[in-house]
């Protein structure tokens, strides 16, 4: 029995959800730029500096697209009871530390 075509269609949905899910992420990081509070506003103020898509922010942090708009999706440290600071963002969202803490200096 031949699996070959079962194969390329769950790669085509596979392909298809990857797609989806970063669609959401793109509508859910351009509502966080809004929200001068929000992590996402720093990460959009590092965007313009350094002219980097989305996309090439999430590469450059080695973080996939939804991961990058939960993390925009947080307050920043130290506001409205925002106990992480970032370090613990780094971590929980499994980016590097000294990459995300360099994105927070361009806005400061």
């Amino acid at each position: 029995m031949n699996n070959q075509p079962w194969n390329n269609h769950l790669a085509n949905v596979s392909t298809h959800l990857t797609a989806l899910a970063d669609a959401k992420a793109r509508v859910q990081l351009d509502a966080t730029t809004q929200d001068a509070d929000t992590v996402g506003s720093v990460l959009a103020a590092y965007r313009s500096q350094t002219d980097l898509t989305w996309q090439q922010l999430a590469d450059w942090l080695e973080i996939d697209l939804p991961s990058l708009a939960d993390l925009a999706g947080e307050l920043q440290p130290g506001l409205g009871g925002q106990e992480m600071g970032i370090d613990q963002m780094a971590e929980l969202y499994g980016t590097d530390r000294l990459l995300l803490l360099k994105a927070f200096e361009v806005e400061a």
